[in-house]
């Protein structure tokens, strides 16, 4: 009897580093059109906004800019959204090296698809958490292949901070979630223990 048949621990981690391999090649596909500038042309203005916070985060890493003049000019604006992803994009440039205006735009290109992989387990830790293990599964084979809007946000070159929003929120879900298990406060539905 082979290992995998003998444990379902381990059946469930390979399947689940499965689709988060296919989850990392599906959306780095885009990666294979790369111009002679060494990166994708971003035509989204919140990408360009992205970007910028993170260079500047580079720049002065890990302080973030919490006051931009260029927003609302001319009197600027206090940022009033979390510097997470900016922070992850930055902090995955200066530990590739990859510190020059197109090497930021580079790394921080593959900051999405590594986020949509990390999705992959959460999604199947929620799924067990509201069904069974079964439905976890399914649940992460199902976040790695489909929803265009999801999928084209988390591929490579996307520099959007919605994939993290998405990621913290599907963390902050599964936690909620195990919430009542812990003794903590129950949701309308819930069965009594």
């Amino acid at each position: 009897m082979t290992p995998l048949r003998k444990n379902p621990a381990y059946t469930t981690a390979f399947i689940l580093v499965f689709f988060m391999a296919l989850a990392l090649a599906l959306r780095a596909i885009p990666a294979f059109y790369i111009n002679s500038h060494g990166f994708l042309y971003t035509y989204d203005t919140d990408s360009w906004y992205t970007l910028r916070q993170i260079e500047v985060m580079v720049n002065d890493f890990p302080l973030y800019n919490w006051f931009d003049p260029m927003t609302a000019f001319p009197e600027g604006k206090v940022i009033d959204w979390g510097p997470l992803y900016p922070f992850v994009a930055a902090l995955f440039s200066l530990m590739t090296g990859l510190t020059t205006h197109s090497g930021i735009i580079y790394a921080s290109g593959w900051v999405g698809p590594l986020m949509a992989a990390v999705m992959i387990p959460v999604m199947f830790l929620l799924g067990k958490v509201l069904a069974n293990g079964k439905v976890g599964i399914i649940a992460a084979a199902l976040v790695s292949v489909i929803s265009i809007q999801y999928f084209s946000l988390s591929s490579y070159g996307w520099v959007d901070h919605h994939i993290a929003e998405v990621t913290r929120g599907g963390a902050a879900h599964r936690v909620a979630r195990s919430a009542p298990a812990a003794g903590g406060p129950r949701f309308v539905g819930d069965r009594p223990p």
